[in-house]
């Protein structure tokens, strides 16, 4: 049966890997193989494209449906394979996938195929499967959410109801961003996550450009305090994940914390935002 545990590697790691989703270049996850990549050529199979739980996979045609799905055939560095795929099969769930061999062309390519296909999946529109994961809600329609909250420039705290707001908007830009780092790293800790992308480089850049002070704030947990520093990408994230549980948990709503609240809530977007336009950048 299906379950939560990550993939193993393919039988066969010297084959080329043919891409459709988050592995894709200039999608969520391809940096993480980028150092290992060789070539690679975009290409259209004859396999039908679903999706679950906001990801694609693929199911073979059952010869009557004209859809096709668009990838890319990568190929990667001589010795260089084993370790793609390691980092490929550690992100990818069991209950998602499974390995199988497929000949594109005159080549064959490992591809990432659909486990128990039928099972809360939806088809794609259209007659060609090609995810862009740059229309995830949560990356598109969130973001424009958040970033409505932060234009009222002349918005302040005048009512409870808008200081929920405020929270409800810092609450919906982390599910943003634990839904971009759960599906770039599936670390087996949730915080790993937060640790790898505040270690991402574009993350430290940005903080740097849109943090100019150190703050602090206590855990309404345990009252551990977090220090924000612009030059600390590790403490800042656990700074602003910090607020998120406070809000989350204790729900607290004072004159004090709506500038708190806000300021953070404006640097974070800047760099979350940061991050996906570099994630998926084309140029």
């Amino acid at each position: 049966m299906a379950n939560n545990n990550p993939l193993k590697p393919p039988k066969n790691t010297d084959l080329p890997f043919f891409a459709y989703g988050i592995f894709k270049p200039h999608q969520i996850a391809y940096s993480r193989i980028e150092n290992h990549v060789r070539k690679y050529y975009e290409k259209e199979i004859n396999y039908n494209m679903l999706i679950r739980d906001g990801v694609p996979l693929i199911t073979p045609s059952n010869g009557k449906s004209h859809i096709k799905t668009k990838g890319f055939l990568i190929y990667f560095n001589e010795g260089s394979s084993k370790e793609a795929y390691k980092i490929i099969s550690k992100t990818e769930y069991e209950k998602l996938y499974k390995w199988e061999e497929i000949k594109i062309g005159e080549n064959k390519a490992n591809v990432l195929m659909g486990a128990n296909p039928k099972m809360g999946s939806s088809g794609m529109e259209g007659k060609s499967g090609d995810y862009d994961g740059q229309e995830d809600p949560y990356f598109k329609e969130a973001i424009e959410v958040v970033e409505n909250e932060l234009n009222d420039e002349n918005k302040h705290w005048s009512s409870i109801h808008d200081f929920f707001k405020l929270q409800m908007s810092y609450l919906l830009l982390w599910t943003a961003i634990e839904r971009y780092i759960s599906l770039k790293y599936n670390c087996p800790e949730i915080w790993q996550n937060r640790k790898q992308l505040a270690n991402e480089e574009v993350f430290k850049e940005s903080l740097k450009k849109h943090v100019n002070e150190e703050r602090k704030v206590y855990s309404a947990k345990d009252l551990r305090e977090y220090t924000l520093r612009p030059e600390n990408p590790e403490h800042a994230i656990n700074y602003y994940y910090t607020i998120r549980c406070n809000v989350a948990h204790r729900g607290k709503a004072l004159h004090s914390d709506e500038h708190m609240l806000r300021q953070s809530l404006k640097e974070l977007f800047n760099i979350f935002k940061d991050v996906l336009d570099d994630t998926f950048d084309e140029s």
